[in-house]
C-alpha cells in the first residue's frame, strides 16, 4: 500500500490521457558554489513528472531537465508521477526517487542531463524509497519506507530499512536493520524510515513508526546510524509528535530541524496538538533544544529549512471547508530562534494543500517555496540579520504546465 499522506490525496488529480511532459532542455554549466548549483523542482499531477532546474539567483537553468518523456539507453523504467528528490545534495548527479510502486532510483548528470544509471530497490515488493544520501566516494544509503509482506523474507529483502549501495554499479551491498530503533513500540508498528541527513561521520534518519497499512502511527523518532558498521548509536522519541516528515540539517551541521504535521484522524486537517517544529542538537546524544507548537488551525506541513543559524522557514497546512468551519490557507512562516517568534511570509491562493515545500541555501541568503496553486516557485531573499524578505514569483513555464510541488538542492 502506498505511503501517501492524506494531504497529498486531496490534491490528487485523477484522469486519463494526461499529456506527456516535454523533451529535455538539457543540463547546466553553472559552477558549484557554497550552496551547490541550485534547486531542482519536481512538477507533477501525480500521473507524470517534469523536473526543472533553478539557480540560486532565480534564473531558470533548465525548464525540463528530465521528465516522464525522457528516454535513453540507460533508462529502462520511465519516470512515474510519484517522484521526489533527496534531502541533501549529492554531487554531480541529481538522484530521482521514483517511489510507489516503481521503487526505482535514477541518476541524471547535472551538466549533460543524461541518465547515467538506474537501480531497482524492490527486492520482490514495492519498497517505496524515500531518501538517498551519498556517504562516501563510492557508497550511498537509501531509506525503504515499506516492509516486505513476506514474513519469511531476510535482509536485504526485508525492507523497512536502509539499503547500502555500491555506486560503482550501482548495486546493493547490504542493508541496515532499523527494528532495534523501535524498542518500546508495539510490534505492529514498523520503523518506516523517511528522511536522512549527515551528522558528522554518522547519519540521522527520521522514523515515522507506522503500521504495515499506514493507517496508524506511534510518535515519530530520530535514529543515529553509523553507515560503516550499521550500528544504531542513539534514538530520540519525539514525544507527542506524529508524522514528522520534514528534516533539515542546520548550516553548521550541529542541529537538525524536524517538522511534524500530526495525524489525520478522520478530519479535514491533522491533529494540531500533535504538530510542531522541533530543533534537535546532534551531540554525542540527540537532545531536543527547542519546540515550536503549531498554531490552532495551522499544523505544520512537510517542508522545513534553515534560512540562517537562527532562522527557520516552514510551511503549514490549511484546511478544507467543513459544515462547521470555513477553509483556511496554507502558509509559509519564518520562525526566529531562540524565542520562536513566528511571522507569515506567504499564503496560498485558492485551495489549501498547494504550498508544498521549502528549501534554503543559508550560505546564499536565499530560500524557495513551491506553489502548485499559482503554478510558480517563490524566491525569498534573507538579509544580514537573518530576516526573510518578500517572495518573488518565478514562472518556470514547462511546456504543459505541471504544478510545482517538491524541491531539492543539487
Amino acid at each position: 500500500m502506498r505511503a501517501l499522506a492524506p494531504t497529498l490525496l486531496v490534491t490528487l488529480v485523477v484522469g486519463c490521457g494526461a499529456p506527456e511532459p516535454p523533451g529535455s532542455t538539457g543540463g547546466t554549466q553553472v559552477t558549484p558554489g557554497a550552496c551547490g548549483r541550485g534547486v531542482g523542482v519536481v512538477q507533477t499531477d501525480y500521473q507524470s513528472t517534469n523536473v526543472s532546474l533553478l539557480g540560486w539567483d532565480g534564473e531558470v537553468l533548465s525548464p525540463s531537465f528530465v521528465s516522464s518523456a525522457t528516454s535513453g539507453a540507460k533508462l529502462s523504467a520511465k519516470l512515474t508521477g510519484d517522484v521526489m528528490l533527496p534531502t541533501e545534495p549529492n554531487g554531480g548527479a541529481l538522484v530521482l526517487l521514483d517511489r510507489y510502486p516503481a521503487s526505482v532510483l535514477t541518476w541524471v548528470d547535472v551538466v549533460s542531463a543524461e541518465v547515467t544509471a538506474q537501480l531497482s530497490v524492490r527486492s520482490g515488493f514495492d519498497a517505496n524509497p524515500h531518501d538517498y544520501l551519498a556517504v562516501s566516494e563510492g557508497r550511498a544509503l537509501v531509506t525503504r519506507f515499506n516492509r516486505n509482506p513476506d514474513a519469511a523474507a531476510v535482509a536485504p529483502d526485508r525492507g523497512d530499512d536502509i539499503l547500502v549501495l555500491d555506486l560503482d554499479g550501482p548495486s546493493v551491498l547490504g542493508s541496515i536493520d532499523l527494528s532495534p530503533a523501535m524498542a518500546g513500540a508495539p510490534p505492529e508498528f514498523h520503523a518506516s524510515p523517511h528522511r536522512m541527513a549527515r551528522a558528522g561521520a554518522r547519519v540521522v534518519v527520521s522514523l515515522l513508526g507506522k503500521t504495515a497499512d499506514h493507517s496508524d502511527a506511534v510518535p515519530s523518532r530520530l535514529a543515529v546510524v553509523d553507515p560503516v558498521t550499521g550500528s544504531i548509536d542513539d534514538v530520540l522519541v519525539l514525544d507527542g509528535l506524529y508524522e514528522c516528515n520534514g528534516l533539515a540539517p542546520s548550516p553548521n551541521g550541529e542541529r537538525v530541524a524536524v517538522a511534524c504535521s500530526g495525524r489525520f484522524l478522520g478530519g479535514a486537517e491533522p491533529t494540531v496538538g500533535e504538530s510542531a517544529v522541533v530543533v534537535v542538537a546532534l551531540g554525542p546524544k540527540l537532545t531536543e533544544v527547542a519546540r515550536a507548537p503549531a498554531a490552532v488551525g495551522f499544523p505544520f506541513g512537510f517542508g522545513v529549512a534553515w534560512a540562517g543559524d537562527s532562522t527557520l522557514v516552514a510551511n503549514t497546512f490549511g484546511r478544507l471547508p467543513t459544515s462547521s468551519a470555513g477553509a483556511l490557507p496554507d502558509t509559509v512562516v519564518e520562525i526566529a530562534l531562540p524565542g520562536l517568534e513566528r511571522r507569515t511570509l506567504l499564503e496560498s491562493k485558492g485551495d489549501p494543500f498547494t504550498l508544498g515545500d521549502v528549501r534554503c541555501g543559508a550560505a546564499c541568503s536565499t530560500c524557495f517555496a513551491s506553489d502548485a496553486g499559482r503554478g510558480v516557485v517563490h524566491r525569498l531573499v534573507v538579509d544580514d540579520a537573518g530576516r526573510v524578505g518578500e517572495p518573488t514569483a518565478i514562472d518556470i513555464r514547462d511546456a504543459i504546465g505541471l504544478p510545482p510541488r517538491f524541491l531539492g538542492q543539487f
